[in-house]
Parts: structure tokens; C-alpha cells; sequence
């Protein structure tokens, strides 16, 4: 018999008796010991359990702050604070501190802060808020302080997994950003003498580590270096330093790495790594007798780490990602890769074709057409060629030097996800491997995994010693735009016959007020409103209604490459000797190489094993909805994804219509969108219309700027006080490896631009600003390679929509970007600064935005310190792109 709710709420609480026993026993300790009132009366989590009231106070603090009720979380934390100290928590703490923050409060941050750390002198988290605080105001002295006694407070949990945590790369609460980990790491010496205390071990430790997780591996080399020399009883941070300075040496050879150490100041080291490599040169020579891999041979190499083997791999041939980026940027650069310079879009165009060619033969398993399919896989492929290309083009590099010497490619985790999006996919690798194996080149996969500890000998030892198991790659299936986000689904009101695909879509909401009534499905690849703003959470402003993929296991399978002992290599007095024998868990191993079967020779059949079993399924799934739910209108994004192609497909197959939304202030994917099967197009300037109206002579095309720009309002005024906030907006000039700007030009044009900012900056007429592209596109790190700190600028993550600052203009360098359209709409002026050619996609008519060269630019900045030369050039614009923008909502 089910329980009332009031017996369930009774039972959940604790009972009288259970709390009478608890104080009775509370008072005997007093009495026993009168010195422990003290700790009783501060002990918050002790008086809780004495006094309900504190749960429910605790339950309207947590609420309000989730909400961003900022005020009000002020107002109730201080409330309680006068009623009880049973409330007085270092979490309650840091809320006061947070909820300031948020507010922009800075006074009532500091003062919460310093008495939050006279409260809890010992707590980590609140060292660690101070420290944030001082790197928000580059006090970077005082901030190293705060991060070591964190450190020092944390030392047990500085680690997870057996690898060392980092320090935030970047502040959530407080403003700052990971470069200033390099800015810090580049004036050590000099910050540590100014906060007048040396920096621990442990310190040393997450400090290297939070530069290599930034990608600063150079520098986390030379701070391990400095800490090798500090602390060299330190055994942790020795095998940390040495493995971070190996990082940084791949492929320089072992004198490089062993010469890097004796620099550094660790002669001990560097001779134990000299012997350690010299007696473990057999694994490569065995490697370089083995030659290599037979045509479809899936060949892995263990390595276990800071053994001999390790660093003579380490220093030998060996490519990480670091390398392979290295290298693709210098041969584009050499090269001049075509994708840099053509003026059409070669990796579209590529990625059409292999669609094309694979949809042919398979679009009848799928149940839909071979232009559906095609347009249903061109992401996919695109995705994929992007990593393919840079890597193809240097294994025919390495091939033409015609060496035998082993190739090592840093595998990483046997656990290798495909299908996923191309910043982050790890598919690079074994296509790199697939590409030199075909070329005759003798290459390797490598891993590197901690190294067992041996059973040890005697009467607790396993009665019998233990094969060490083979290694197996496991492809696991984790396709981004099929993996809808998890959201409740709402009922469908009606019957509306229409259906919305969001995928892509830049402003759904904005797509359903023009609509109407629709379903709308919760499907990947969803765009929030604020793309690539970083500067808060943000909510979805939709509801969805249904999903339609298929939960079952094994519809994108997991494949499985199992392999079989090669040859071990044992320690044998001193030396490391090969034998063919598998090695055990009771032995000293430093590698062994184990070896399966992968067959590539045809890419296309691997794509099919991997997507047309799930495509089948979902087509099936689509045409039940359609029929259940009366569907006779599709809208998608002009960006083409898997969802949106295949369910338009099923719509028109029903005699209804397809209705394309933008993506983007600039027509996408104009050239593969099959003319015969759309109704209705919509685009955001008359420009984007014009280009959609000559490939599409049938459709209905309309433009509507508020898809994606918000109505022109009153103008931003001019400051006479405050100088030009120049916002240079970052792009995306490299997919990966992949360059599709002239790089070295673009970059060369960036250090011109920010060098000739600087001299602005010094005399106060600017101050400069960075707003990244989210974190696959240029970002702060990436700025920070390019040009230093040269003109002192700051980071600016909110939407250009949302942007507050003095007297702002707008720049893009090389092309232009949907953010100076955004500008122009509040009034804000723009300029494209550009010398030589460039691929521009900007959909505006000519003459709204000035396309100027450097010495232009920054004559344009300097005339811009006049408030009449900068409103007449806000005015004109905003003039020019009312025009392009006329015609609001207007069908053809």
C-alpha cells in the first residue's frame, strides 16, 4: 500500500528522538571538553541539522542565484547572515562575491572577497576567487599568490586520473582570458620576485599543465625547464617536466631533447634520458627491419611513458597534432594550396562531388534519391576532407624524401569517436595513417599509457602470470548534427501541416512568428540565438515538439579493430631486447607492437557501413510523421544537413513544398540546393535575394533583414570624453589544418593593422578589442601567437547584438562578417581592412562597407577621434543598408 505524501514528507525528516539524542550528545561533549563551543557555534553544517529553518533559507539562496535573480540572492544571503551564522558558508561566501560580479559592482566584490577570506583563511575556493580577480586586473603578481595557496589547499585532488589538473584556463565569473597564462609564463621570473615568495613544486605542476592544455607547449617546455632546476628532488614534477619537454621536442631527435635538458640546468636528467634512449634504439631498428605495413594493417605500437622507449619515439619521426599543424601551414604557405586563393569554394565543391559519387549507388537502400542522399551526406564529407586534405598533402611530402625511417603517429585513446565535427575529430590520425601506409612509407600508430605496476613475486602473487592484453581500436559513433540536445518535447497543438527542422536555422523563433503554427523538430546541429557569444549561458527561445531518431544500439555501429602480439621488447640488464613473445604482467616491459586489419581502400564503403543503416531507419521514421502529423510544408536552413535534406525529400515526395531559411546573413550552399523541389526562399539582404533569384528563376524569393538584424534604432551617440573602441571581429581563416585564406598574408596583415593600432593606443585616441569566433574559429589564443599584446588589446566576448561600449567601430581583416551588418543595424560603423585578394562571402550591396588598406585604416581611425567624421560615416552606412535592406519581407 502506497504511502500519504505527508507520511513520506514525516519519514524524510529527521525524528524528534534522532535530534534530542544528537544535541544530548553535543552538550556531553561540551562538558566534557568546554574548549570545543568554539568550533560547535562556527560549525554551519552542525547548527543545519539543529535548526530546519536553514534547509529552506538554503533552498531560496540556491534558486534565486540559479535564476540570475542577482539582487535578490544579495538581499537573502544578507538576511539570513543577521538572523543566524548556521548560514555563513564559504558557498553562501562566494554567491555574495559572484552576484556582485555579475552586477558589475566591483567595490562590493572586493570588500565581500577580503572579508570571505578573513571568514576562511583556509579555503580553496575562495583563494582561488581572489586569484581570478587579480588576473581580471592583470595584477598577475598578486593572482600567482592566490593560485598557489589554492594549490596548496587542493594538493591531494591536484590530480585526476593520474594527470595533474590546471588551473582555469579562463575566468567564468570574472573577465580574463587564457592568454594571460602565456603573459604570466613569459615574466615568471619577474612576477614571482614581485610577490616575494617562490613558487612551489605543485605550483610548477598545474601551472605547466594549464599551458599545455592552452596549446603553449614552447612555453610550458621553458617553464619545466625553470622547475627542473628549482625543485630537482621533486620526483612528480621531474616526470612531468620531462615528458613536457619531450612533447615540445617530437620529431628533433633525441640530441635535441637531451641538449634542451642540460641547457635547463638538469645535467642528472639529461645524462639518465642519453642512457635510457641509447639502450632502447633496438625498438626502432627492430621497427626499421619490420619495414612497412601490409596494405589493409592496423599496426599500434605500446609505449609505456618515461621509459627509454618513450623518449626514443618521442624524438624520433613522431607527428602529433602540433606537427601536423606545423607542417600543413608551411606547405600552404610554400604551395599556395589552392584553397587559399581560388574564388570559388574548392572544398564545397570537393565534398559535392564525393556526395554525388557516393549517394549514386545507395540512395535506393535509404529510400529517398541520389540528390536527397547527396545533399543528406555533403556535411559529413565536408567534415571529413577537411581533416583528409592537410594530410594527404603531407604524406606525399614524406613519401617523396623516399626515407625507411619508422613514422610514429600519436594515436591517443583506443576509444576514437567518428563522425564528429572537424575542430575536434580525431579521424585525422588514421587518415594520415591510411595515407602513408598507401604511399609505402613504414608508419606506426602510437600510444602512450601509463606503465602497469608488476605483480610482485612471492605468496601473493597470482599463481599463474597474466598475458598482457592486446590492444583493440574502438570506433565509436558520435555524428553532432544526428544528436539532438536533450529537451522535453511539448504536445503539438492542431494540426498544423507544417514542419520546422532547426538544424541550421540561424533564428528559429524568428522563422515560427512568420510561420505560424508548425512542429518543430528537436534536431541537431540547433543554433541559439547569439551564435559564438561566450559570454553567458544562453536559453533555447523555442519549444520542439517531436524527435525522430531511433534510440536503438546499433543503428551507427561501434567498429572494432582487434590486434595480435608482434614483438615485445623486455628490459634485459640494462638493454631492451625484442622477441616475439607476448608480454605478461610479471615482466619488465617498456613497448610491445601488436598489429589487426583495417581496410580503407574504399572510403566510401566505410562511409556506408557507418550511416546508411541509421539513414534507412530515420527516412522511415520521417515518413510516419509526415503522414501522422498531415505535413504538406517543410522549413530548413539553406546549410545543408542530414536531417533537414532527408525530411524535405519525404515532404516533396508527398506532392508538399520546401521552404529555405538562412543560415546566415549571407546565402549558403546557393550552388547544391536542387531548384526543382523549392517553393520558397527567404534571405536577409537584397543582395543574398538577388544570388538566391538567379540560380533559383522559379522560387519565391523574399528577403526579410529581421531574421537575423534587429530593426535599426535610435544611434549610438558619440563620447567627446572616451576614446574610438575599435572591435577587431575574429574569422575563421584555417578549418583545422585546412587554410582557406592566403594565411601568411592574413596573418602578415593582422601584425601590420595591430602594429600601426599601437601607436593610436599609446596617444589614448583607441583602445582595442578582440571578439573571437567561438573557440573553433580565430580566438584569443590565437591572437596572442599573431601579434603579441601589440596595441594592448582586451577580449570582448558578448554578441556584436549586445556589445556596450564608447563610441565603438566595427573591423574584419581580409573578408567581411555578418557582425558589421549587426553593427550598421545599431548604428555602429564598419570597415573591411584588406590588401591583395581575398574570397569574400559578405552579401551586401557595394559601397555600404569601405574595403581599405592599412595605412587607409588607421587614417580612418585617427579622422574618427572627431565625432562629426565619425557620425557621417555611421549615418552613411546606416543609409546604404536601409537601401540593400529595402524591400523588407517583399516576395517575389
Amino acid at each position: 500500500m502506497s504511502k500519504s505524501r505527508g507520511e513520506a514528507e514525516k519519514e524524510s525528516q529527521p525524528s524528534e528522538s534522532g535530534v534530542y539524542k544528537e544535541l544530548l550528545q553535543t552538550v556531553h561533549a561540551v562538558v566534557r571538553r568546554p574548549g570545543q563551543m568554539h568550533r560547535i557555534l562556527r560549525d554551519s553544517d552542525l547548527r543545519r541539522r539543529f535548526d530546519p529553518r536553514l534547509d529552506v533559507w538554503q533552498t531560496q539562496i540556491d534558486t534565486s542565484y540559479k535564476n540570475k535573480n542577482w539582487v535578490e540572492t544579495i538581499q537573502l544571503i544578507r538576511a539570513v547572515f543577521r538572523i543566524t551564522g548556521g548560514m555563513d558558508t564559504p558557498e553562501n561566501r562566494l554567491k555574495l562575491v559572484y552576484c556582485h560580479a555579475h552586477l558589475g559592482q566591483f567595490n562590493g566584490v572586493d570588500s565581500r572577497l577580503a572579508a570571505a577570506r578573513k571568514r576562511y583563511p583556509q579555503n580553496e575556493a575562495i583563494a582561488e576567487a581572489q586569484a581570478e580577480r587579480f588576473m581580471m586586473l592583470e595584477e598577475y603578481s598578486k593572482a600567482l599568490k592566490f593560485w598557489q595557496k589554492s594549490a596548496e589547499l587542493m594538493q591531494k585532488d591536484s590530480t585526476v586520473n593520474g594527470t595533474v589538473r590546471g588551473f582555469p584556463l579562463r575566468g567564468t565569473v570574472f573577465s580574463w582570458h587564457e592568454f594571460a597564462w602565456s603573459e604570466i609564463a613569459e615574466n615568471w621570473e619577474q612576477l614571482w620576485r614581485a610577490a616575494g615568495v617562490k613558487p612551489t613544486a605543485v605550483t610548477y605542476q598545474r601551472t605547466i599543465q594549464t599551458l599545455v592544455s592552452t596549446g603553449e607547449l614552447p612555453l610550458a617546455a621553458e617553464l619545466s625547464l625553470a622547475a627542473l632546476a628549482q625543485h630537482p628532488n621533486s620526483s612528480k614534477l621531474s616526470v612531468q617536466a620531462n615528458e613536457t619537454v619531450l612533447r615540445r621536442s617530437s620529431g628533433k631527435g633525441s640530441a635535441a631533447l637531451i641538449e634542451l635538458l642540460r641547457l635547463g640546468g638538469d645535467p642528472v636528467g639529461a645524462d639518465r634520458i642519453r642512457r635510457e634512449i641509447a639502450s632502447s634504439e633496438t625498438v626502432n631498428a627492430d621497427i626499421r627491419k619490420i619495414g612497412s605495413p601490409a596494405r589493409d594493417e592496423f599496426r599500434i605500437l605500446t609505449v609505456y611513458r618515461n621509459t627509454g622507449a618513450d623518449f626514443s619515439i618521442r624524438s624520433g619521426n613522431f607527428w602529433d597534432e602540433r606537427r601536423i599543424h606545423e607542417m600543413a601551414l608551411h606547405l600552404a604557405k610554400r604551395d599556395n594550396w589552392s584553397e587559399q586563393t581560388a574564388e570559388t569554394d574548392l572544398l564545397s565543391q570537393r565534398a559535392w562531388a564525393e556526395a554525388t559519387k557516393f549517394a549514386a549507388p545507395r540512395a535506393t537502400a535509404v529510400g529517398v534519391n541520389s540528390s536527397a542522399l547527396a545533399r543528406a551526406v555533403f556535411h559529413f564529407f565536408k567534415q571529413e576532407l577537411t581533416q583528409k586534405i592537410p594530410v594527404d598533402r603531407i604524406a606525399d611530402e614524406i613519401a617523396r624524401t623516399g626515407s625507411e625511417d619508422p613514422i610514429y603517429l600519436d594515436l591517443g585513446s583506443l576509444k576514437i569517436p567518428y563522425m564528429v565535427s572537424y575542430p575536434s575529430s580525431r579521424m585525422q590520425t588514421l587518415y594520415f595513417y591510411s595515407a602513408l601506409r598507401k604511399r609505402g612509407c613504414n608508419v606506426t600508430l602510437v600510444r602512450f599509457p601509463r606503465r602497469p605496476v608488476l605483480e610482485k613475486q612471492g605468496l601473493l602473487r597470482k599463481l599463474e602470470p597474466q598475458p598482457t592484453p592486446m590492444p583493440a581500436a574502438v570506433f565509436v559513433p558520435q555524428p553532432a548534427q544526428l544528436k539532438p540536445p536533450s529537451r522535453p518535447l511539448k504536445p503539438v497543438k492542431g494540426n498544423p501541416g507544417a514542419i520546422v527542422v532547426p538544424a541550421g536555422i540561424r533564428s528559429v523563433s524568428q522563422v515560427l512568428s512568420r510561420v505560424g503554427d508548425a512542429v518543430v523538430v528537436n534536431s541537431g546541429s540547433a543554433v541559439k540565438g547569439l551564435a559564438y557569444d561566450r559570454s553567458s549561458e544562453q536559453n533555447w527561445d523555442y519549444d520542439v515538439n517531436i524527435s525522430m531518431h531511433s534510440k536503438e544500439k546499433g543503428l551507427l555501429p561501434t567498429f572494432r579493430i582487434p590486434t595480435t602480439i608482434v614483438r615485445t621488447w623486455r628490459e634485459n640488464e640494462g638493454r631492451l631486447s625484442g622477441t616475439a613473445a607476448a608480454p605478461s604482467n610479471v615482466e619488465p616491459i617498456q613497448a610491445f607492437l601488436s598489429s589487426g586489419k583495417w581496410s580503407t581502400g574504399d572510403w566510401h564503403s566505410w562511409m556506408e557501413r557507418a550511416i546508411v543503416p541509421y539513414f534507412r531507419d530515420f527516412v522511415k521514421r520521417v515518413r510516419t510523421t509526415l503522414q501522422d502529423e498531415a505535413i504538406m510544408d517543410v522549413h530548413i536552413s539553406d546549410y545543408l544537413y542530414a536531417e533537414s535534406a532527408l525530411i524535405a525529400q519525404k515532404v516533396k515526395d508527398r506532392g508538399g513544398r520546401v521552404h529555405v531559411w538562412p543560415h546566415s546573413t549571407n546565402p549558403v550552399h546557393v550552388d547544391f540546393h536542387d531548384p526543382a523541389y523549392i517553393k520558397s526562399i527567404h534571405a536577409v539582404t537584397r543582395s543574398g535575394a538577388a544570388s538566391w533569384r538567379e540560380r533559383f528563376p522559379n522560387a519565391e524569393v523574399s528577403h526579410d533583414s529581421e531574421l537575423m538584424l534587429a530593426p535599426q534604432v535610435t544611434p549610438i551617440p558619440f563620447r567627446d570624453s572616451s576614446p574610438i573602441s575599435v572591435v577587431v571581429i575574429g574569422g575563421r581563416p584555417v578549418m583545422r589544418n585546412l587554410p582557406i585564406l592566403d594565411i601568411a598574408a592574413h596573418e602578415s596583415l593582422y601584425r601590420e593593422f595591430f602594429s600601426g593600432m599601437d601607436g593610436l593606443v599609446q596617444d589614448g585616441r583607441i583602445k582595442v578589442y578582440f571578439k573571437p569566433r567561438g573557440r573553433t574559429g580565430e580566438h584569443e589564443g590565437w591572437l596572442k601567437t599573431v601579434v603579441g599584446r601589440t596595441a594592448n588589446w582586451g577580449c570582448v566576448l558578448e554578441h556584436p547584438l549586445r556589445m556596450n561600449l564608447p563610441n565603438p567601430v566595427f573591423v574584419s581583416l581580409s573578408v567581411g562578417s555578418s557582425a558589421l551588418l549587426e553593427g550598421t543595424m545599431r548604428g555602429i560603423p564598419g570597415f573591411i581592412v584588406r590588401e591583395g585578394f581575398a574570397r569574400d562571402y559578405l552579401a551586401t550591396e557595394e559601397g555600404v562597407f569601405d574595403t581599405l588598406t592599412v595605412p587607409a585604416a588607421l587614417a580612418r581611425l585617427r579622422r574618427f577621434g572627431d565625432a562629426g567624421d565619425w557620425e557621417s560615416t555611421r549615418d552613411r552606412q546606416m543609409a546604404s543598408l536601409a537601401s540593400d535592406l529595402a524591400g523588407h519581407r517583399h516576395a517575389r
